[in-house]
Parts: C-alpha cells; sequence; structure tokens
C-alpha cells in the first residue's frame, strides 16, 4: 500500500482535498488489481529509458486505473495497450528520438511562416494527452496550441498493429483562427490538415492500419458529467473522410491514405485551388519525412 501512496502523491501532488480523494481511488484501485500493477510496475524498470519515461510522467500509472482511452475499457485492456505502445516505439524510434518525445520537447515535423509567427506541427506527448492518448500530434502558432490528434498503437483483433486515435480537438475559442488557416491550407481545414499529417507518419513508421474512437466509444461516455461529452460529431468527421464503422460500435477504420480528386473532377474556379493544396501537402509531406528520418531506426 505504500507503494501506491507515494505513487499517488507523485501523481497528484495532494495540495487540495481533491487531490487527496483521487489518491485515496488510485491506492485502492491499484490495491484491486496489484498484480497487474506489478506487472506495468515492472515493465518501466526493465531498462533506463522505460524509469526515465515514468518518473518524468508518473500520471502514465494512473491511465492504468482509469477508465480512459475509450468507453468501458477494461484495467487489463490499458494494461496492455501501454506496454504494447512503448513496445512499437522502442522498435521504431532511437533511443534520443524517445527521450525527445516523452523526455523534452517533441520532435518537429514541419515548420512554416504564418503572419510573422512560426506555424508547425509537433509530434509529442504531454500530460493533456493522458485521458485520450500516448501521443500526439499538435499544430501551433508559436506556443499556441490550435489542433491535436492523440492516439496510441496496441494491436487490433486479428493481432495486428493498428494506430488509434483518441481524440481530435482544437482549441478553445478558435474559430477565426480555423478560418484563417483554412484559407492558409488553400481550402484544407485544419483538423484535415493535422489527419494528412498523421498519415504520413503512421507511412513512416510501418503502420498499416488507423482506428478512430466513434460518439459512443469515447471515453467521457462512461461518466454522466454532461460538460465532458462530445461538442462536435467525431462520427461525421470520420466519415467525410472516408471512414467506415467497425464491428467493435467504439470505433471506425480509416483509410491509410486519402484518394485525391483529379483535376478533370475539379469546378474550373477552384481547379488553381486544389492544384495548389495537392503542390503544398506534396512539399509538407516531403517535409515531415525528412525530418522523421533521423528519428527512425534503420533496419
Amino acid at each position: 500500500m505504500q507503494v501506491y501512496a507515494q505513487l499517488g502523491a507523485k501523481i497528484y501532488n495532494n495540495n487540495t482535498f481533491s487531490d487527496y480523494r483521487r489518491t485515496v481511488v488510485f491506492i485502492v484501485r491499484s490495491l484491486l488489481n496489484h498484480k497487474q500493477m506489478q506487472d506495468i510496475r515492472s515493465f518501466f524498470q526493465l531498462n533506463s529509458m522505460r524509469r526515465d519515461i515514468i518518473t518524468i510522467n508518473p500520471f502514465i500509472f494512473e491511465q492504468v486505473t482509469r477508465c480512459i482511452f475509450y468507453r468501458h475499457s477494461t484495467f487489463s485492456e490499458r494494461r496492455a495497450l501501454i506496454k504494447e505502445h512503448f513496445f512499437f516505439l522502442e522498435d521504431k524510434f532511437t533511443y534520443a528520438a524517445l527521450r525527445h518525445l516523452y523526455l523534452g520537447e517533441g520532435i518537429t515535423l514541419w515548420r512554416d511562416n504564418y503572419r510573422d509567427e512560426t506555424l508547425s506541427l509537433k509530434l509529442q506527448f504531454n500530460d493533456w494527452h493522458k485521458k485520450e492518448g500516448l501521443m500526439g500530434i499538435t499544430l501551433k502558432i508559436g506556443e499556441r496550441m490550435i489542433y491535436q490528434i492523440i492516439f496510441w498503437v496496441a494491436l487490433d483483433e486479428s493481432g495486428e498493429r493498428g494506430l488509434r486515435i483518441g481524440a481530435i480537438q482544437g482549441s478553445t475559442g478558435g474559430l477565426d483562427i480555423a478560418r484563417d488557416l483554412t484559407k492558409h491550407f488553400y481550402g484544407l481545414r485544419p483538423k484535415n490538415f493535422i489527419i494528412q499529417a498523421l498519415r504520413v507518419v503512421v507511412g513512416q513508421i510501418g503502420i498499416d492500419r488507423i482506428y478512430a474512437v466513434s460518439n459512443y466509444g469515447f471515453y467521457a461516455n462512461n461518466h454522466i458529467r454532461i460538460d465532458r461529452k462530445l461538442k462536435t460529431s467525431l462520427d461525421n468527421f470520420w466519415e467525410e473522410i472516408g471512414g467506415g464503422k467497425c464491428g467493435d460500435p467504439r470505433f471506425y477504420e480509416i483509410p491509410i491514405t486519402e484518394p485525391r480528386k483529379r483535376l478533370e473532377e475539379v469546378k474550373r474556379h477552384k481547379r488553381n485551388l486544389y492544384r495548389k493544396r495537392f503542390a503544398m501537402l506534396d512539399t509538407i509531406k516531403e517535409m515531415i519525412i525528412k525530418s522523421l528520418e533521423p528519428h527512425l531506426i534503420q533496419y
């Protein structure tokens, strides 16, 4: 029990009554699932990188005990997916890259000038990702988050590794910026833009399936609180980009690539816009691939 009390204090700080309450809940859940907690604790002690990651991000232990990631996730499922995620990353990313992702500022995938500021895409992990995943791609202007997509990598029902999207979120009150960025991206909305970036990353790390949590499967639907519910429909967006429902109603499967319209299929007055958009996406794809290359293990 003392071990879990110490972990709880690291996770929640115990500065308020609410912190103490969360710590007690964490201790109880850990004791009720003691063998599984021992397993995940042992997992993070097996090498120096994992020890450093869990020291800086102790809330990963909280992720195991809470019903997050997706609706009705079980303790054993969360334990397994966390282990699978880190097994995969250790097989794909260099030691230095893992330090950037989980102990540093992340890996910048792309950057551009935007209204005298820097517009960038960053692959990273932060504590604000902890309810929906284990890594994210963030679209930023300067240090302001504009859009983010949060995900993890785990085995699917067929035993194949797939990337699972837990959330795609825009910044509060960011409608005007989103509209302006849509113009900057030649008619491509920021959330579509970040999906395209994710597809490039997925292609580089050797994953050929993408799943995304549905409205029904969103983790907050475990709870009663209305303010935590979805403000926009995930289902509508997944279907818009070609996604289809899985046998598990909590997830959609998303196409690994997006088929492009032929310019002949586009109305004449929009062809130049599409031509510029496609050229932009091709350039950004090359930049993301080039940015990732030194961070990946070459076999």
